[in-house]
């Protein structure tokens, strides 16, 4: 039974992957149909590249699915997990205490730019609360992927040290 769990995960993550990457791409050949000279007036800027305002808007709701998705699966991970191990409830404490100053911290920073705004594909302008849950999402991914690679380097060492040493 774990085993069907295994692979319904990884076929469910592989598909999710392969939505994120024909999404990336569809923006990315949108954003290129547009000119060097793009107007700073959203108004003109929604008249001349209606395309750019639906790829960023798919993009958007596309993040916050899978923002959604993750929150859904760490809240049903965190509970089958303390059903099978009670005393998992030490790593839950461990990772809130890494996980709480990154949010703070990408939180603290998002809130700085709390003035800047995203267009949206109707030619509305995003702000305040809206921006902020976006740029505290960016800042927690950049923050977590950055610790990703400074355990792949230390963990690195450690085990060739450890090895000739």
């Amino acid at each position: 039974m774990e085993r069907i769990f295994k692979i319904a995960f990884g076929v469910v993550l592989a598909a999710l992957m392969l939505v994120t990457v024909g999404l990336v791409i569809w923006a990315a050949v949108q954003g290129f149909k547009i000119n060097d000279e793009v107007p700073t007036n959203p108004e003109v800027l929604k008249e001349m590249y209606p395309q750019f305002f639906t790829a960023v808007n798919t993009l958007l709701h596309w993040c916050y699915a899978l923002i959604a998705l993750s929150v859904i699966s760490i809240v049903l991970g965190f509970v089958w997990n303390l059903v099978e191990k009670p005393k998992a409830l030490i790593m839950v404490g461990v990772v809130t205490a890494v996980a709480a100053p990154i949010l703070g911290v990408s939180y603290f920073l998002a809130s700085k730019h709390a003035g800047m705004f995203v267009l949206g594909s109707d030619g509305g302008i995003f702000k305040g609360s809206e921006v902020i849950i976006s740029e505290t999402c960016l800042f927690a991914t950049y923050a977590v992927a950055g610790l990703l690679l400074v355990s792949v380097v230390a963990s690195t060492v450690y085990s060739v040290i450890r090895k000739y040493i």
